[in-house]
């Protein structure tokens, strides 16, 4: 039975957002830790480059694309709650038992369910936070509940680093996976289903109902929405495609253990991230107030200077400059994500806007997560084929380059707002 949130308490109303949060920060923490295991995971199979940017792209997004909205939709009409808790034992499961792989094929059929798995964990928990609080507190809500991402970073990266140096990456798998067992059940006995909001506009329901041919329809003939499309998939395939290398980076070419790795990575990338995505919705609400419609060239222009410094990291022979370089271009490399989201919400059709924000989504986890990757790991393989003595340095200035071509679309994306709002 629904239970009317209004009528509890602030208190269990915090501890519900809380445990939600936390759940959140698991799903990251097993979604990311692969990339600071992966050089010794690499080592021990013999794995090429190629190998690495499938496990760690292609295996979890495509499997991910396809699920996201079947579970996004199942959010709608099934009990929240018991579908959360059984999603968060199958990728705590998995995630376990990926440590017990034996060979490169399991690891990747591994990867591949925990990606279908986890495709679920955002809109359920999404639709959860909508209907605990009132619209007034959902937005803070949101924002804590999204703060789950780079904080899951973060401690992916150092629990990682940390226990694989000291025990082995098998046993990281087991650390990470682990809790989530215990904190899945007790999401299913003390985390109450809320009512579902109802609405009481008068036209809702006169368009026609959303789909995805129809979204996608939408978001091809708007050059605004295709634009800020192209530009979100490239900006987070430049992002996916570094940060699951950097590890590697770090210990091939300055010389660092696993432990060294995850630690640094962990104060520069992961803090970094946690800086700069709400940092980067400040900038957005300070110049939509001050300058409307500027948002987006702003934001264009900076990923292009992102690219530059990402590019002089991976370049620099100095490990404590580079380490310096990444603490920047780690806080800059986000910034993106509030006006890409906050803008395609609004240019998107009120009745179509779920649909346009499933193909965005699509597009961005699919190239992002599963093309940009692989493209790192086979331009490596090419450059050690072609006799370059530090092919993954090649490699990583390449995949730096889709921060500016992301950073040329959202400046596109900016030019037709700004032409539409002139006529």
């Amino acid at each position: 039975m629904a239970t009317d949130y209004s009528k509890l308490s602030p208190a269990y109303r915090g501890y519900a957002l809380g445990l939600m949060t936390v759940m959140f920060t698991l799903a990251n923490i097993d979604r990311s830790i692969l990339s600071i295991l992966i050089e010794p995971i690499r080592v021990e199979y013999g794995l090429s480059d190629t190998q690495v940017g499938m496990l760690t792209g292609l295996a979890f997004a495509v499997p991910y694309a396809i699920f996201v909205i079947p579970l996004g939709a199942m959010a709608d009409r099934a009990n929240r709650v018991r579908l959360i808790v059984l999603l968060m034992l199958g990728w705590s499961m998995l995630t376990a038992a990926t440590g017990l792989a034996q060979s490169f094929l399991i690891l990747v059929l591994a990867r591949m369910a925990l990606g279908a798995a986890e495709s679920g964990c955002a809109p359920t928990l999404t639709s959860l936070t909508s209907d605990i609080f009132p619209a007034k507190r959902r937005g803070s809500a949101m924002s804590w509940l999204y703060f789950s991402s780079p904080l899951g970073v973060t401690l992916g990266l150092a629990i990682g680093g940390l226990v694989a140096a000291h025990f082995s990456w098998r046993t990281a798998f087991f650390v990470v996976g682990l809790p989530g067992l215990a904190l899945a059940l007790l999401a299913a006995f003390t985390l109450r289903e809320p009512v579902r909001e109802t609405t009481d506009r008068p036209n809702e329901g006169t368009k026609e109902p959303s789909s995805i041919a129809k979204a996608l329809g939408v978001v091809m003939r708007d050059h605004r929405l295709l634009f800020l499309m192209l530009g979100g998939a490239f900006c987070i395939g430049g992002q996916a495609a570094t940060s699951i290398f950097m590890g590697p980076f770090l210990i091939r070419l300055h010389d660092m253990d696993v432990g060294q790795a995850g630690a640094l990575l962990a104060l520069t990338y992961g803090i970094g991230g946690m800086i700069g995505m709400p940092l980067g919705g400040y900038i957005t609400d300070y110049i939509t107030s001050r300058f409307p419609g500027r948002e987006l060239t702003f934001f264009g222009f900076v990923n292009l200077v992102v690219f530059v410094i990402a590019a002089a990291a991976f370049l620099v022979p100095s490990w404590p400059v580079a380490i310096a370089l990444l603490a920047i271009y780690s806080a800059g490399c986000v910034l993106y994500y509030g006006v890409t989201f906050a803008s395609f919400a609004q240019w998107s059709p009120p009745h179509l806007r779920g649909g346009a924000s499933a193909v965005l989504l699509l597009a961005m986890n699919l190239f992002g997560y599963g093309v940009a990757p692989q493209f790192a790991g086979v331009m490596s393989d090419v450059a050690g084929a072609m006799g370059f003595a530090q092919p993954l340095r090649i490699a990583m200035v390449g995949s730096s380059i889709l921060f500016a071509i992301g950073g040329i679309f959202l400046l596109m994306a900016g030019r037709a707002a700004m032409r539409r709002t002139a006529i």
